[in-house]
């Protein structure tokens, strides 16, 4: 109910392979309650909850993302 309530845009990042999360049913909850269109959901391949590759742990830029998001606004 809280974030159909919401009426900004907003940025969603997962993991793909998040194991305190579970991304895919994150992801349909997410769409299923963005009625306005205002949620940006992306999933991020291979990564853990922390966005960190689960084979390098390397951490993904979600900086990147981030900008570009605000950018688009």
């Amino acid at each position: 109910p809280e974030l159909q309530k919401l009426r900004i845009p907003s940025l969603w990042l997962l993991g793909e392979v998040d194991k305190s999360v579970p991304t895919g049913a994150s992801v349909a909850n997410i769409q299923l309650v963005d009625t306005l269109g205002l949620f940006d959901v992306r999933v991020v391949p291979d990564a853990d909850h922390d966005l960190r590759d689960v084979e390098t742990g390397e951490r993904y830029d979600y900086w990147s993302e981030i900008f570009e998001f605000i950018g688009s606004m």
